[in-house]
């Protein structure tokens, strides 16, 4: 296709944005020693902060007045605002050397936050630490946070973006599911159980549904939770040795997020007769006769509140060092045990059980770091474990039998486990007089994401969509750094 030189300079062209982001920052803190007590000094901490902060981001203009063909547009993301804190923390030695208290401490501490967009919040800490004897000690802590939206999330400018209808649709040729109350959402619409996002008589594919991202400003409210944990830490005086293991619980209240195009249509589609508020955040065309009858047009996806997660758990941790003659050698242990972990969206949607979901939601995440010392050089070896999950749960089978993509067969079965996953990271690192070198090999096994059958849960090609995983394969990096 040829264009003459003024299409050429309608069509094609080039720009770019700005953005800038403005800080100005002032913070004093006073610390000291308050008074003596039988078991020790109670000392002290109280300051203040105050911080400005001002984005503006501004798109080119094309992009501006939408005239980028199938990709996102997007308005001016400008805002600021500033904050007002002020901090204390006490430190209160309780009791020392009597039978079943070597040493008990106290520390509490509270911070009063002022946000010119939100408004004020306060949050507090208060934790034990109780060595019974030399090598016992319990700690417990109880906790909360505060977190007000950021700029980018409360003056987003509007966003216009595409996503196929094949991606985000979940009625999509449905009759391929495994839930039922997807099946019959979809077809209580009248779409068809072969229905392939085009028209229905003559066979053409629609076009991609419109995606709209916006900011919460006026909205949004402060992300905001409650922490608690319980530990018991064990350090035998025999060796160099730490083991601990720490209970915790955690609530987490309007967090906030963007849901996602194919999530919303998703909530909406597996709800009980339609009645998630996810609902009424899309719109599909179910005009009879319509020539784009069923299709989706358009998803707001703006940034929201959740109305709750909550996650309940235990860590176990283990440090240990030991020299062979000049070789220093420290095993470090990181292991987290996810026993219950749900979510509710919205108020007045129903509470979700992320682990029933598997993939994505390991019951299981470690780190083992064994590291070795010997003059100027270092070796480190590091492993990201990662337990195995599954959907069969959820789905509560595997194997079907019937038609699937058009072929007949028997029996069909999905693959909706992810198996046990370890990626091994070493480094070798060479100290000078002000230089270092540091070599790196990440995931020297090149060990791939676990594969899952289409339709189970997010794949990229056929490999397991999450974060825990390394799609990048074995890596080499050469680093060299220098102190003046």
């Amino acid at each position: 296709c040829q264009f003459t030189a003024e299409e050429t300079a309608f069509l094609f062209f080039y720009e770019q944005g700005k953005t800038s982001y403005r800080q100005k920052y002032i913070e004093a803190d006073f610390a000291g020693d308050i008074l003596e007590l039988p078991a020790g000094t109670m000392s002290g901490t109280f300051g203040f902060a105050y911080r400005e902060e001002a984005l503006n981001d501004t798109p080119g203009i094309q992009a501006q007045n939408s005239n980028y063909w199938g990709l996102t547009t997007a308005g001016i993301t400008k805002g600021d605002d500033s904050i007002k804190e002020a901090f204390l923390e006490l430190g209160v030695p309780v009791l020392k050397g009597l039978p079943l208290a070597e040493r008990l401490d106290f520390t509490v501490s509270g911070r009063y936050s002022d946000y010119k967009s939100y408004g004020d919040s306060t949050t507090y800490k208060a934790a034990v630490n109780w060595a019974i004897t030399k090598e016992w000690r319990v700690r417990a802590s109880e906790g909360t946070s505060f977190r007000a939206p950021g700029l980018y999330e409360l003056y987003l400018g509007n966003q216009l973006g595409f996503l196929g209808q094949s991606a985000i649709d979940p009625c999509y040729d449905y009759s391929d599911s495994t839930n039922t109350t997807l099946i019959a959402n979809c077809a209580s619409q009248g779409i068809p159980d072969n229905y392939l996002s085009a028209n229905l008589t003559t066979g053409t594919p629609y076009s991609s549904a419109q995606v709209y991202s916006g900011g919460g400003a006026g909205i949004l409210e402060a992300e905001t939770s409650k922490n608690r944990t319980v530990g018991l830490i064990w350090t035998p005086s025999f060796d160099k040795l730490q083991v601990a293991i720490d209970f915790f619980e955690t609530k987490i209240d309007n967090q906030i997020t963007q849901f996602g195009a194919a999530n919303i249509l998703s909530a909406c589609y597996t709800s009980t007769n339609l009645s998630s508020p996810f609902c009424s955040l899309f719109q599909r065309d179910l005009a009879a006769g319509s020539s784009t009858q069923f299709m989706i047009t358009s998803v707001n996806n703006n940034y929201v509140n959740v109305a709750e997660q909550f996650m309940r758990g235990f860590d176990l941790t283990l440090n240990y060092e030991h020299a062979f003659g000049p070789v220093k050698m420290r095993i470090e242990s990181e292991n987290s045990f996810i026993r219950k972990w749900t979510y509710r969206l919205l108020d007045g949607s129903d509470t979700e059980d992320y682990l029933l979901f598997g993939v994505g939601y390991p019951e299981y995440v470690g780190n083992l770091n064994t590291r070795f010392d010997y003059k100027d050089y270092t070796l480190n070896w590091n492993v990201v474990m990662v337990g195995e999950s599954s959907v069969f749960d959820y789905y509560e089978q595997n194997c079907y039998s019937g038609t699937l993509y058009g072929v007949s067969g028997q029996n069909y079965c999905y693959d909706m486990n992810t198996e046990f996953y370890a990626n091994h990271n070493v480094s070798l690192r060479k100290r000078f007089d002000n230089w270092s070198v540091t070599a790196t090999v990440r995931n020297l096994l090149d060990e791939s994401p676990p594969l899952i059958s289409s339709g189970t849960a997010t794949r990229l090609g056929n490999a397991a969509l999450t974060s825990q995983y390394d799609f990048f394969g074995r890596a080499f990096t050469l680093q060299v750094s220098r102190r003046w």
